[in-house]
Parts: C-alpha cells; structure tokens; sequence
C-alpha cells in the first residue's frame, strides 16, 4: 500500500503511533469498519469516500493535519497542501508545539547539536513566527505553495554542479539578477552576488527556504533560494517578463528575506 493514498498515509501514521484499527476507532469515536474503509482509500476503488466528520475524527485522534487529510480524500485541490513532509515531520512538528517551553528547549539543543547548519540556534517563539511568515507568502502567491523543478531542470543541477556549471558564484548572480529584474530599478537596494551569499549566512533565512522548498536532496540554502526564484519554465527568461504573480511573489519574498536577516530572529 503506497504512502501517497489517503489509506496509507494513514495506516504509516498508525504503524508509527502503535495503534491498530481498533484503538483508532476508540480514539476517533467511530466504528472500527469506518477506520478499516479509510486504510483500503486509494487502493481499492469499491470503497465509498470518508466522510468529512471522520477525517476531521481521525486527524484529531492522530494529531494530525485535516487539510492534509481532506486534500487526499479529494475534498480540497493541490493548492490546499501546505508542505511535502513526511509524516514523522509532522508528527515531530505537531508534538513539539504540545511540549511546555522549558522541554522544546531541550530538545531544540539536542536537534542543533545533530544539525550541521546550526539553523536551530532560533527560539521557538522566532520559528512560529517565521513559520507564519512564510505561510502568509503561501497564502498570497500560488507558486510558492507546491513549488516545482522542472525535469530538464532538475538534471541540469544534478550534473551541472559536480561538474562545476553551476558555481556558487554564479548561482547567486542568477538570483541577484532576478530580483533586480522583477523590482526594475524600483528599489535602492543594489543587488549583488556577494549580497545575497552574505544575506543567506542568517539562520533565519535558511530556515525560510528550508520552510518553502522542504526538499532533503536539496539542503543548500543558495540552491533553494535559486530555484524560488527561478519558477519552472522560466530559465532563460528575463525576470520582466515573468508572470505579475511571480514578480509580485518574488518581490514579497525579498522583503522577507531582507527583513528576517536584518532583525534579532
């Protein structure tokens, strides 16, 4: 049973929590033949959909989040989906939000010293605002809520940075002049390669990126922030002539970027 359907996301989570059918349907206030039709969603089409108020039922039992739920029982589009995490990242984000303050401290220095980029020296009171941040950015702009790569452009960087076609360099030239592109000379902020390398050092920018394009074969924040700002379909296009939302969007995220590396976050 595959992880994408709706049943086995569900039955991973279980696995995960040690529950079996009938605990959850305890813990949900269901039947367990209700919690035994959700598990075969996706897998076996003679079944009929869930109904809202048990998806609603099970994602509370499971703490988990409905719109996840509701977006693969086909309730809700694509666009409704926040994040591509795995379901041990949710369940890791959603347990740390019910610890006390004292105990996400502890395990934020237990994570920072396994976490080679130092991002979570942050407070947790800087990551939910963070977080906000950048789900506020999804909320406006489309394209940052199921950010894509191309496949020609996927191959382009899996070759063309061990090869050296992608230099650091270069990459943050790229950037520096798709911002100056979509801000047309609007603002006296003077783009540049060194820049933007200084401006991704901050630990809160990092975790921006890392928020908006959670991709693990991807962990730099200088490819993240390349590949944000250049939109599938759009390489080798002047950032002018993008789509307004796209400018707009960019621009927004910009304003993020410089905002969060230029505070106490």
């Amino acid at each position: 049973m595959s992880e994408e359907t709706l049943g086995g996301y569900v039955r991973t989570v279980m696995e995960q929590r040690g529950l079996n059918s009938n605990r959850l349907a305890q813990a949900a206030g269901v039947t367990e033949g209700t919690i035994r039709n959700l598990l075969k969603q996706g897998d076996d089409s003679n079944v009929s959909s869930p109904h809202p108020l048990v998806l609603r039922a099970v994602s509370e039992a499971l703490h988990l989040d409905p719109i996840r739920l509701f977006q693969m029982a086909g309730y809700l589009g694509p666009d409704e989906q926040h994040t591509s995490f795995s379901p041990i990242a949710e369940f890791v984000a959603l347990s740390f939000d019910l610890l006390p303050p004292e105990q996400q401290k502890v395990l934020l220095s237990v994570l920072n010293s396994l976490n080679a980029t130092n991002q979570l020296t942050l407070s947790p009171e800087a990551m939910r605002e963070l977080n906000q941040a950048v789900r506020d950015l999804r909320k406006e702009f489309a394209f940052f809520r199921t950010p894509t790569i191309a496949l020609k452009d996927q191959i382009a960087r899996a070759v063309g940075k061990p090869m050296g076609l992608m230099p650091d360099e270069g990459m943050a030239r790229g950037i520096a002049r798709r911002f100056h592109d979509v801000f047309n000379d609007t603002t006296a902020t003077a783009f540049t390669a060194e820049q933007i390398i200084d401006m991704l050092q901050h630990p809160s920018v990092s975790f921006v990126l890392n928020l908006l394009l959670p991709r693990k074969e991807m962990p730099g924040a200088l490819d993240k922030l390349y590949y944000l700002t250049h939109p599938e379909s759009s390489f080798g296009k002047p950032g002018g002539e993008l789509p307004p939302e796209q400018q707009e969007g960019l621009k927004e995220l910009w304003r993020l970027l410089e905002r969060v590396s230029s505070s106490n976050l």
